[in-house]
């Protein structure tokens, strides 16, 4: 299924001061834990100069994890779109990284890891991830 970004601000003229945000599901263990496999992620985009925005997770029938990265300090919400938004926030854990950035430069990160179990949702599940 294709992934789909919402509220996230695309100005191909001028991003030389915005930070992307990295996503993506799988099985237990997935999670890229290094900066030039998170890097090689298909599924990013980019956030506003705050650091802010919000994006999709498109999860497939089975998958056992989710995982976003995101920049240090924000403030996170991320809701179940099939159950009324609930707030599955806590499910996740999240953990300081380090991205390499373009110039070789240290970008300080949050990675952020959920857990959904064995056998993942029954059906194709939707997790909206609000930064603030």
């Amino acid at each position: 299924m294709e992934e789909k970004i919402l509220n996230l601000e695309f100005i191909s003229s001028n991003t030389k001061n915005r930070k992307y945000a990295w996503w993506g599901s799988g099985s237990f263990g997935s999670a890229p834990e290094e900066s030039n496999q998170i890097k090689t992620l298909l599924s990013k985009g980019f956030l506003s100069e705050s650091d802010t925005g919000e994006f999709n997770i498109f999860i497939s029938i089975g998958t056992q994890e989710v995982y976003f990265f995101i920049p240090k300090n924000k403030t996170v919400t991320v809701q179940f779109v099939q159950s009324a938004n609930v707030d599955v926030t806590g499910t996740f854990k999240n953990t300081p990284i380090s991205i390499e950035g373009l110039r070789g430069e240290i970008l300080g990160y949050e990675s952020w890891v959920g857990k959904i179990g064995l056998t993942g949702y029954p059906c194709i599940a939707t997790y909206k991830v609000i930064i603030k």
